[in-house]
């Protein structure tokens, strides 16, 4: 038996900052699908703002995440992702590797906690339907 959670689908502003020794800033949004997150973003430079560069998407499969982490900063709320490989999140700027800090527009601060609880409530499903499939028998 395979467990299924009837996942809501969020979408989310996100920025991070500081790219390019705080010369450019990443814009996007990030949505959930049931296969994986996907975030849809912009690099655009912070000195006159005449650059922008192209619509860049990223996929993020659920199996390549391991865990969301939410707060509230001083200026800020964030969602961090920790992911499983470093490939997953390759093309995205993080100081630590392995983990993605999204900084969320202030007026999202209670959706930013929802949405970290339902990725780890989305993963402990998946985790559950990884063990199942391996017990012999019929499962539950």
């Amino acid at each position: 038996m395979i467990l299924s959670l009837p996942m809501e689908s969020f979408r989310l502003p996100f920025e991070i900052s500081g790219l390019y020794a705080g010369c450019a800033v990443l814009r996007g949004m990030i949505r959930s699908t049931p296969e994986f997150l996907l975030l849809e973003y912009k690099i655009s430079d912070t000195l006159i703002g005449a650059f922008s560069g192209g619509l860049q998407t990223r996929e993020i499969a659920w199996t390549d995440i391991e865990r969301a982490e939410s707060g509230k900063g001083f200026f800020s709320p964030w969602l961090q992702l920790t992911a499983r490989s470093m490939k997953a999140i390759d093309k995205l700027p993080c100081t630590v590797p392995g983990q993605v800090r999204f900084s969320i527009p202030w007026k999202h601060r209670r959706q930013v906690r929802a949405m970290a609880s339902e990725i780890n409530l989305m993963l402990s499903y998946r985790e559950a339907d990884r063990v199942l499939e391996r017990l012999p028998g019929d499962g539950i």
